[in-house]
Formats: C-alpha cells, sequence, structure tokens
C-alpha cells in the first residue's frame, strides 16, 4: 500500500456516481467529517503532497478540484504546491477553500458548525489568483519598494498560467488596480510570460 497511489474515499465518489466537483482534504478524518456535515464530495490525499498518481485518479472521475487542505503554514504550502501540479495538467478548474486560524476542516465543523462549512464550501471559495497573492503577500514586504517590484513580478508569472479567459481578465484588473498599474502593462507582461511558457 503507497498513500501517493491511492485517494480516501475516491470510491465513494465513484459509487455515487458523483461527477461534479472533488473536495480534496489531508486527512482522513476530514473527509469523514465533510460527508457528515454534508458536503458529499471529500477525498483525502493521505497526506499533505498531492502525487502525479492520485491527479491520474481525480481525472477519472471529476474536471473540478476544491482544495481544502489545513489553514497552517504548512497546509498553505501544500496547497501552493498542489495548485501548480493540478495547473500543469490543464485538466482541471480549481478552486480554494480557505480556512483560518490554522484550522482543518474537521476542527472547523466542530469549532463552528455544520452549516458553516457548507456555507464555506459553497460560498466561501477562493479563486487561484486570490490564494496566490494571499499566499505570497506573506512572502514579501510590500511597503519596500524593490520587494513589491519581485511580488508583482511573481504575481504576473501566476496570471501567465490561467486558462480561464475571465478568470484571468479580472486577476489583472484586480492586480492593476491594486498597485495603480496601467492595465496594459499587466496584460502585456501576461502575454510575454504566455509566450515564453509556451
Amino acid at each position: 500500500f503507497k498513500k501517493g497511489d491511492n485517494v480516501y474515499a475516491i470510491d465513494k465518489i465513484v459509487e455515487n456516481n458523483i461527477r461534479g466537483k472533488v473536495l480534496i482534504v489531508e486527512g482522513y478524518m476530514d473527509v469523514i467529517s465533510a460527508w457528515q456535515a454534508g458536503v458529499q464530495l471529500g477525498v483525502a490525499s493521505m497526506g499533505t503532497s498531492l502525487t502525479p498518481e492520485q491527479i491520474q485518479k481525480l481525472r477519472r472521475v471529476t474536471d473540478t478540484i476544491l482544495i481544502a487542505y489545513d489553514g497552517d503554514r504548512a497546509g498553505l504550502e501544500a496547497t501552493n504546491r498542489a495548485i501548480e501540479m493540478i495547473q500543469s495538467t490543464n485538466a482541471f478548474s480549481v478552486g480554494i477553500i480557505p480556512f483560518d486560524n490554522g484550522l482543518d476542516p474537521d476542527e472547523f465543523i466542530k469549532q463552528r458548525g455544520q452549516k458553516a462549512f457548507i456555507d464555506l464550501v459553497e460560498h466561501g471559495q477562493e479563486t487561484v489568483y486570490q490564494f496566490k497573492k494571499r499566499f505570497l503577500s506573506k512572502k514579501y514586504h510590500l511597503q519596500v519598494e524593490s520587494q513589491k517590484i519581485q511580488y508583482i513580478e511573481e504575481m504576473i508569472a501566476e496570471l501567465s498560467k490561467l486558462t480561464n479567459e475571465v478568470e484571468l481578465s479580472i486577476a489583472m484588473k484586480s492586480l492593476a488596480d491594486e498597485f495603480n498599474l496601467d492595465y496594459a502593462t499587466v496584460q502585456n507582461q501576461v502575454k510575454q510570460k504566455q509566450v515564453k511558457t509556451s
């Protein structure tokens, strides 16, 4: 039994013929709690790092993945890695369920209740851009000009990986507005990055 080859509870998704979203969490307790709370989309990557084998298995059952990893630093790092791996396949749309105060899904349900969890999954979803913004802004001191430039450059690199045109357009406008940049400049920078990576 190799953890990295298996996706906990994927058989339940297949059994219930759920062809919609799949909610991926870190541990099996999170899956059990999510299902008991009425969010019957949960599977677990059995640890923190998603593997190519697990992504292949998920490909057979869905084209939409919601990442609901723990809200602590390790969970955020794991979410970031998972996004990179999932995006590289060009096979899924991705959303992120954010947990504050370092909580995991099981703890969140115990503390805030089932309704709050259902609401978070249905209405509190972040886009990849929103997650990257939250994740990368912790890495830089944005009041320091040189670090602000590095952050913007890294965000432009992230934007160049987005395949959904509507999401990309909204995200570029958001970045331009936040830093008082010309939208066309952001758009050109993103296009240049896309050309280099294609």
